[in-house]
């Protein structure tokens, strides 16, 4: 049996060594940041541009500029937020977050503080 190293591999495929290395550090840092940082993103997104969230409980989502429009699986709401409104995810079915118009939207594990 040959034991293969990832330094060997590395040298061998170095297009899919970075791949891997990309996907294990984009886990490492979920898990860093579900430990307890509030962990924020911002999404610009163009018109009709679409943002999927897999597990989306607890996100907590706020429209700073723009309106965009809140689907959720197996969910009969439309929610629409306009710059300055907000909404927690209350179920963890995938969501898609569409934008009406040029938008910007923050996502975060828990509310900001105020």
């Amino acid at each position: 049996m040959t034991t293969t190293h990832l330094s060997n591999f590395a040298t061998a495929r170095p297009a899919l060594a970075l791949a891997l290395y990309r996907a294990l550090r984009s886990v490492w840092s979920a898990r860093r940041d579900a430990r307890g940082a509030d962990c924020a993103t911002m999404h610009d997104l163009a018109s009709n541009q679409i943002l999927s969230i897999a597990k989306p409980l607890g996100t907590f989502v706020e429209c700073l500029q723009g309106c965009v429009w809140i689907t959720i699986d197996a969910d009969r709401r439309d929610i629409v937020l306009a710059a300055g409104q907000t909404f927690t995810a209350d179920r963890d079915d995938r969501s898609l977050i569409q934008a009406l118009a040029f938008s910007r939207v923050r996502l975060s594990l828990a509310r900001p503080a105020s």
